[in-house]
């Protein structure tokens, strides 16, 4: 499998056997002749054939054309897809040499999956780094297509025991008093409009 999977950096993850690339984006392949895979998300075919690669030097172009195939299009009718719980560090995700992966390769992610909406939940691992990304709107990066936005998600926190919450639409992210998320109370208070944690959301 190439890139060698065991070796990728962000943007390309180890835990993941597809990579994402734009028109024009280069990846780095042996010459030969390979099997190469191809779709964009749930709502293209995944498409299979074969490909060879010159050697170095060759005169014949080292491109690949690549012709994606939509099964579907559920924007035509009206409705959006997207994924409300991504996480861009813990689970499989980089602890070394960096903490996660930052907002650029998580909106590869999305634009490679074919999404209209990601939503990225910063969460115990990593929180520290990743929690400088959030911005309490759509990132930068966003296109009026494509969305991505950095939320929260209740776990490796003191109230984890209680549940794990996913907040969504945060103007803050700090629960109101608190530096660190050790100090976040150890029970999820969230039913009553005069709870403190609702300040988070308003």
């Amino acid at each position: 499998m190439f890139p060698p999977q065991a070796k990728r950096l962000a943007p390309d993850l180890f835990f993941q056997k597809q990579i994402y690339r734009a028109h024009g984006e280069h990846v780095l392949l042996p010459p030969g002749e390979l099997t190469m895979f191809y779709g964009r998300g749930p709502e293209y075919r995944w498409i299979k054939r074969t490909v060879t690669i010159p050697p170095p030097g060759s005169s014949r172009p080292a491109a690949i054309a690549v012709r994606l195939e939509r099964w579907i299009d559920p924007a035509a009718h009206g409705f959006c897809s997207g994924d409300h719980h991504i996480h861009a560090a813990g689970c499989a995700h980089y602890t070394s040499p960096t903490e996660g992966v930052a907002p650029a390769d998580m909106f590869l992610q999305v634009k490679g999956e074919g999404l209209n909406v990601g939503s990225v939940l910063t969460w115990g691992p990593c929180y520290y780094h990743q929690r400088q990304f959030f911005s309490g709107k759509d990132d930068k990066r966003s296109t009026d297509r494509m969305k991505l936005r950095y939320d929260l998600e209740v776990s490796g926190f003191p109230s984890s025991h209680a549940g794990h919450l996913v907040l969504l639409g945060l103007k803050e992210q700090e629960y109101p008093g608190t530096k660190r998320i050790e100090d976040w109370p150890t029970w999820t208070m969230l039913s009553s409009p005069s709870a403190s944690a609702c300040q988070l959301c308003q």
